[in-house]
């Protein structure tokens, strides 16, 4: 038990090594994946974008621009969240199953 524990530390400790190695040597790139426009305006619009699978991905920015027209008679004001309100259900699928 002690043992496949140790190689389970070993095998860790490897991959933090690596990981290190390759964030300090590696170059920081932005690559634009996805443009475009959703004009409808149902709940449960579902957009897909495909990332590209080059070199290790760090991380993503989502830029949002919206443009609202209140069509009501009562005020219409933004909560704490903002834009973020424009967004749910985010998911990641990660096809090579690195986690």
């Amino acid at each position: 038990m002690a043992l496949a524990a140790n190689s389970s530390q070993n095998i860790s400790q490897a991959d933090a090594s690596i990981t290190n190695l390759i964030l300090t040597v590696g170059e920081d790139m932005t690559q634009p994946i996805a443009s475009g426009t959703v004009s409808n305006n149902v709940n449960g619009t579902v957009v897909n974008i495909p990332m590209r699978l080059v070199g290790l991905t760090r991380g993503f920015i989502v830029k949002i621009a919206t443009t609202w027209t209140n069509t009501g008679t009562a005020t219409a004001a933004a909560t704490e969240f903002g834009i973020a309100n424009e967004l749910s259900n985010i998911v990641l699928t990660d096809l090579d199953n690195y986690q």
